[in-house]
């Protein structure tokens, strides 16, 4: 009987202790899966802002500058202003021309040519 009992008493302490430290382990558990799904969260937010940083290096890197456009764009703009004023001075100095010419056409040649200037 008394040695029942102690028996009962030294796996009632077995149990509890076990109890004990499986109460500490599981503990352990839900703090490193909490550590981890941290590190996790950190790991993907930081390859989110890396993500982030290379996309706005590309777009900065395709931006044209102002002393670009004032080296490369600006020329070739202007050529074809230059172009465009002289088309215009050509033209004005043909019309030119043609109303001078049509002093010397008589009659209805010289109306037609007047209402087409």
């Amino acid at each position: 009987m008394v040695f029942d009992w102690l028996k009962r008493l030294i796996q009632n302490q077995s149990i509890n202790q076990s109890d004990e430290s499986i109460n500490q382990s599981i503990s352990d558990i839900r703090l490193q899966k909490d550590s981890l799904e941290l590190g996790m969260a950190a790991g993907y937010a930081g390859h989110s802002l890396k993500s982030l940083e290379s996309a706005m290096e590309r777009l900065e890197s395709s931006v044209i500058t102002k002393q670009w456009a004032e080296a490369y764009l600006l020329p070739f703009l202007k050529s074809i202003d230059d172009n465009e004023q002289r088309r215009f001075e050509t033209l004005l100095s043909l019309l030119n021309y043609l109303k001078g010419t049509s002093v010397y056409i008589k009659g209805s040649w010289r109306d037609k040519l007047f209402r087409s200037l």
